[in-house]
């Protein structure tokens, strides 16, 4: 499953994303997926961006760091792909991946693992993405469950909040306008932390389904987002499309 998952994003990032994402779609049945993280699984949240000319180093990454990772029990549960400009901020991230181990331990003791590689699979790391913002949250406390359709957009909001009761009530008012312009609520995550050298630590990330980007920009522009997003410091929003296998 993880290497044809991975094969997906290789072939987004070598070919275009409007092609891979073409042929996931056209003409085809529409597809839906319903992804379930259980408590107590880690989440790793990825954002990246790839550099250009690396499609041999990313296959030799894989090699050698997802034998021992999948070993230890990890998994690629779901990848979000932008299929525009950000909407807020000026992150373009290639993709938004939730990624799963079967606990906190077990992240930890593939961590000790891969330290012993011949392979120094974080230097080669840096060399293959430029940025690599990596967010984990530890022995979730409930079970996330949601499900995607190939015939929808997702759009992954990241919240950095500075006022917090600002913020929930400006998130209690969008969510009555959202539910009323046809969007709705998917998932929706606190805050993680970073491990040292991936500073990426939102707040709170939230998920919503739309039928197309059309509708969530009429949205967008039929409200107020400073009121919308009052209580931040700053905001990331991407338009997605979820990739599947």
């Amino acid at each position: 499953m993880i290497k044809h998952l991975l094969l997906a994003i290789v072939l987004t990032f070598s070919i275009g994303m409007s092609n891979v994402l073409n042929a996931q779609t056209g003409g085809e049945t529409t597809k839906t997926k319903t992804i379930t993280i259980k408590k107590g699984n880690s989440l790793d949240l990825l954002t990246a961006i790839r550099n250009p000319d690396t499609d041999d180093a990313l296959n030799t990454y894989f090699g050698h760091v997802f034998p021992p990772a999948t070993k230890h029990g990890f998994k690629v549960d779901a990848s979000f792909v932008p299929i525009s400009a950000p909407t807020k901020g000026n992150f373009h991230t290639n993709f938004v991946s939730f990624m799963t181990w079967p606990n906190k331990e077990s992240r930890n003791s593939f961590s000790k693992e891969a330290e012993k590689l011949s392979y120094d699979y974080l230097s080669e790391r840096r060399k293959i993405w430029s940025v690599f913002n990596l967010t984990e949250y530890e022995n979730l406390k409930e079970d996330l469950e949601f499900t995607v359709s190939s015939d929808k957009v997702y759009v992954v909001t990241a919240y950095w909040v500075n006022d917090t009761q600002s913020f929930r009530n400006a998130k209690n008012n969008a969510s009555k306008k959202m539910k009323a312009a046809g969007g709705k609520f998917v998932a929706l995550l606190g805050s993680g932390k970073s491990p040292s050298g991936y500073l990426y630590e939102p707040d709170v990330i939230s998920i919503t389904e739309w039928d197309n980007s059309e509708t969530f920009n009429a949205y967008l522009k039929s409200t107020n987002q400073e009121v919308n997003d009052a209580g931040t410091r700053n905001v990331n929003q991407w338009i997605t499309k979820f990739l599947f296998k």
